[in-house]
């Protein structure tokens, strides 16, 4: 018969995941594309972006930022249930 201690290695090493973490997830996305707005002015800034050009970046990021808050949540959300 086996002891109960020797069974240990037979335990889920990953923790469950709750609802909660999907709060702490979002609030790292909006860290992560904040980080990401600040590297595309940097970069438009460093390449001398045209101003008409810059508009179009910052709309593409813009575009590329709602798609993410909208559509990674799903994805992530079925692993964290």
């Amino acid at each position: 018969m086996m002891r109960h201690t020797s069974r240990k290695w037979r335990k889920l090493r990953t923790p469950v995941a709750r609802r909660g973490d999907l709060n702490e997830f979002t609030r790292l996305l909006d860290a992560f594309l904040a980080f990401d707005r600040v590297v595309v002015e940097l970069n438009m800034a460093i390449y001398n972006v045209p101003q008409r050009d810059q508009a179009l970046v910052r709309r593409h990021n813009h575009r590329l930022h709602e798609t993410l808050r909208t559509r990674l949540p799903q994805v992530v959300e079925p692993s964290l249930t």
